[in-house]
């Protein structure tokens, strides 16, 4: 899965496949053209994993580190792993387990994505608890946060229903998918300089979005939701839902009271041409990647709110992102956008600095030089 869309310049892509004989996480680089495709020029897919089944791809705020849930067949377990994202793994490099013992495995552990702070890893754990982890220290870390009264989504054997995501501008909220199908919103988490929130039950409030936003009687007021995804500005929520039938795409406004939501894609829930899941914010907050049914990863793009409507509009059609896959039977899912920090421009001092010059510039600098020095001492001289 995919989870809360950190701020930065748009990076990568990853998602699990299928293309081989069991799922593993790729990624794709968007800005490369023909979205994907193979060529003699370029290949923009790459391989980042290598287990018997990889699913839930999420980078982290920094966009160093993917994370992911790897199903370990000897243990019949879902376990949480992480990468590096510029050194893919190999039989020579593994990926690291991290949110259990290896050879120790005794939960499944589904959907991590990351806190701000880049360390604290939050997970669904047996589709009961919403559990963290500290990377740096692994398994050791291992706790639960919240365990909500309605349990997690577990609308998938893999839990990819049941996304757990903090909000990217302020993590003392997260946003869940409950056991009843509906979103939920978290406030009040506390964090401590670090280590990963425990044992937060008491503390926290625990409101149910869908309730909300959609009440008895109301618009869209029976369905499902999934896959909630933050914007970078933590304004607004992404997901996917069944009301109005079919599963459409929509946007949640968490800046009025109570939030607001609207179909996005396709731009009528009633009108469900196309069958669209798994939504994920891009760091640039104005584009969506998610995935449509039969064709695979999509980038609805171009999209921006209209000053008039208030609400975030298509300018034309949905781009396939990952067209002609190698495995005509492959199905690509379960998106994640890269973020790439954006860093201040470098400082360069004043001209002229030599030791800055390119070749030619410092040529000119010498004669310049060298002629200012020559005026100097005729003047001395009297010359």
């Amino acid at each position: 899965m995919a989870y809360a869309a950190y701020p930065g310049i748009n990076g990568d892509i990853a998602f699990s496949s299928a293309r081989g004989d069991h799922n593993v996480i790729y990624q794709v680089d968007p800005n490369v053209g023909n979205f994907g495709r193979r060529s003699s020029h370029h290949n923009a897919i790459s391989l980042l994993t290598l287990g018997a089944n990889d699913v839930e791809p999420f980078y982290s705020p920094d966009g160093k580190t993917l994370y992911f849930s790897r199903h370990s067949d000897h243990a019949n377990y879902w376990v949480i792993y992480s990468v590096p994202q510029e050194a893919p793994e190999s039989f020579a490099n593994p990926a690291t387990e991290l949110s259990a013992v290896p050879g120790e495995e005794a939960n499944n552990d589904y959907a991590p994505s990351v806190a701000p702070d880049d360390d604290t890893v939050v997970f669904n754990r047996d589709n009961s608890y919403i559990d963290t982890l500290w990377a740096p220290s692994g398994p050791s870390s291992v706790c639960t946060l919240y365990s909500p009264p309605e349990g997690l989504a577990a609308a998938a054997a893999d839990g990819s229903a049941s996304r757990v995501v903090f909000n990217p501008v302020d993590p003392s909220e997260l946003v869940y998918v409950g056991g009843d199908n509906d979103l939920h919103l978290v406030t009040g988490i506390q964090f401590q300089t670090g280590s990963n929130p425990c044992n937060q039950q008491a503390t926290v409030t625990d409101i149910n979005l869908s309730n909300e936003v959609f009440p008895s009687g109301a618009q869209y007021a029976v369905g499902a939701d999934a896959n909630p995804d933050w914007s970078p500005n933590g304004q607004e929520i992404v997901f996917n839902s069944t009301r109005g039938g079919g599963n459409t795409l929509f946007i949640m406004d968490m800046t009025t009271n109570p939030p607001t939501a609207y179909p996005i894609w396709p731009s009528s829930a009633a009108a469900r041409r196309t069958i669209s899941t798994e939504p994920v914010f891009s760091p640039s907050g104005n584009e969506i990647a998610f995935v449509e049914a039969n064709r695979g990863l999509q980038i609805y793009d171009e999209m921006r709110v209209s000053e008039e409507h208030g609400q975030w509009l298509a300018n034309g059609p949905a781009t396939a992102l990952c067209k002609q896959p190698w495995n005509a039977a492959s199905f690509d899912s379960a998106p994640d956008w890269q973020p790439i920090p954006q860093t201040p421009p470098a400082v360069l001092p004043e001209f002229p600095y030599p030791a800055v010059l390119p070749g030619a510039a410092l040529l000119a600098f010498g004669l310049w030089f060298a002629l200012r020095s020559g005026r100097a001492r005729r003047r001395v001289a009297g010359t």
